[in-house]
């Protein structure tokens, strides 16, 4: 077995449980448009998903043309969720112990900005040599190209980089793309 040289992880639910502040956010976003309220239940189920698929499921009667401002609403909201958020300290502390001896990225399906604002409130970003974030990848998880731009950013083979992932989606993106993976489960 090859030197494991790089560590990628996912980061809503498995380095920081984002879950409830993705919900407060999208929950408020939702209601300023449709005046309804989703359960908190019916989202989670949405975890993982990309917005356009989690919209359509959450409110199959908002009209496409609606979802930027959902986004823009998310987007507004989020920061003041932040409170919210939760690490798993375990893998906290593997990214730190680590960090200075291999080569350590973030994978996430996240937008940029609610990415960073995370990272920024846990004082995480100086741990990652590189990020790769949803809007650099025509085709989200389950597909693998997120991890196959990470390998080729990082100069690793797959059998050189250990992955954690939390949602089936995550775990069958890094999968095909060759790498191992360490399930998470979400707390």
């Amino acid at each position: 077995m090859p030197l494991i040289k790089g560590l990628f992880f996912d980061l809503d639910g498995t380095l920081v449980n984002t879950y409830e502040a993705d919900y407060l956010a999208y929950r408020d976003a939702i209601a300023e448009i449709t005046g309804v309220q989703i359960k908190q239940e019916d989202f989670y189920r949405t975890n993982g998903m990309v917005m356009r698929n989690k919209l359509a499921i959450l409110t199959p009667k908002l009209n496409e043309s609606d979802y930027p401002k959902v986004a823009a609403g998310k987007k507004r909201h989020y920061p003041k969720y932040l409170d919210h958020t939760k690490v798993n300290k375990s893998l906290i502390h593997l990214l730190l112990s680590q960090s200075q001896h291999m080569i350590t990225a973030l994978i996430t399906t996240a937008s940029k900005d609610n990415a960073e604002l995370v990272l920024k409130h846990h004082k995480l970003k100086s741990y990652f040599e590189f990020c790769v974030y949803g809007s650099e990848v025509k085709t989200h998880k389950p597909n693998p190209e997120s991890y196959l731009l990470a390998l080729d950013r990082a100069g690793l083979k797959a059998d050189e980089v250990i992955a954690f992932e939390d949602s089936k989606s995550g775990v069958t993106a890094a999968t095909r793309a060759g790498i191992s993976v360490i399930p998470i489960k979400s707390s």
